[in-house]
């Protein structure tokens, strides 16, 4: 149960670094004036050469042939976070439900019959028989977190690798409008 909280924690974790470096991708400086042209009037009077250089011909302006392609990769990613997110609330609750089960178990005084359908044999110690009748009354809440746990890492990949794809593909973009402007300077 501490692996799959651990697990929990290092996926939120990744996805706040994630998060952040595509947040930091996305505002680099060279993307931000490739993308905004400087609207704001310089504060002294301009020279002629200054004149010259602040006048920017339309055929200069770049514009982004894949940016449906990065909305369309920026919504899968936005999907698989919330599939995540889902699956991660899951799991908490059958982490709380698997505890709740165990403190029940553990404090329960067992039936004879149920000591019978746990297996519990005559020649078995009293802590041979406490075990299995805990792993039978524990069973059902076990199975839902082992599952839910599966969900969690599966759910992470599929965020992880759209994450990758989308910070390659706006990196790419990136270079590309950078090598641009340098070839238009």
């Amino acid at each position: 149960m501490r692996k799959a909280l651990f697990l929990l924690l290092i996926a939120v974790f990744f996805l706040a670094v994630t998060t952040a470096a595509i947040a930091a991708e996305a505002t680099r400086p060279h993307t931000r004036q490739a993308l905004r042209p400087a609207t704001s009037a310089p504060t002294s009077q301009p020279t002629p050469q200054q004149k010259r250089s602040l006048k920017i011909p339309k055929k200069r302006f770049l514009y982004l042939p894949t940016e449906p392609e990065l909305k369309d990769l920026m919504s899968q990613m936005h999907g698989k976070y919330d599939a995540f997110k889902t699956c991660s609330l899951r799991l908490m609750d059958d982490f709380h439900q698997y505890n709740y089960r165990l403190s029940l178990c553990s404090n329960k005084s067992y039936s004879y019959e149920e000591q019978q359908a746990a297996g519990c044999l005559p020649n078995d110690t009293t802590q041979q028989c406490s075990d299995k009748l805990l792993k039978v009354c524990i069973r059902q809440p076990a199975l839902a977190l082992k599952d839910s746990s599966a969900k969690v890492q599966s759910t992470l990949q599929a965020l992880i690798t759209k994450s990758t794809e989308f910070t390659n593909r706006l990196r790419a973009l990136s270079d590309q409008l950078s090598d641009q402007l340098q070839e238009r300077h």
